[in-house]
């Protein structure tokens, strides 16, 4: 149970940091900062997936 919890905590500290950069570097830049976060938020989205699926592939799970 507590290793769910660090793990949650670990990766939602990742992807907030990471949305942060992100979204600044494009703010300063480009001048955009919604799509940034919805380019952020995807991108995660699809790694999770990835990931995940990869995960599952190499570990049987009963």
């Amino acid at each position: 149970m507590m290793i769910n919890i660090l793990s949650v905590f670990i990766g939602g500290g990742i992807g907030a940091a990471l949305r942060f950069l992100i979204t600044k570097f494009c703010i300063d830049n480009f001048k955009i900062g919604y799509p940034a976060t919805f380019l952020v938020n995807i991108t995660g989205c699809f790694l999770i997936g990835l990931i995940s699926g990869l995960i599952i592939n190499k570990i049987q799970l009963p």
